[in-house]
């Protein structure tokens, strides 16, 4: 048993700067076919609008692209 009760089902991707957490965001395998959807892009209030949701969702789509599956 693992402490993650859904291992095959979800992914997180951090945005790290300096050891800080700046933000996040889920890839969801959610259907039974090869789509995984990015969801719950979250980004620290104040520095919302600098451009950290950008590279969290291209590194998602690069991943998801990298297991074969199709990004939604």
């Amino acid at each position: 048993m693992t402490s993650d009760p859904f291992p095959e089902y979800v992914q997180a991707i951090g945005y790290v700067k300096d050891g800080e957490l700046l933000g996040f965001l889920m890839i969801m395998h959610l259907k039974e076919d090869d789509t995984l959807e990015i969801a719950a892009v979250s980004v620290r209030p104040e520095l919302r609008g600098q451009g950290i949701g950008k590279p969290l969702i291209s590194r998602a789509a690069e991943i998801i692209f990298e297991q074969g599956k199709t990004p939604s």
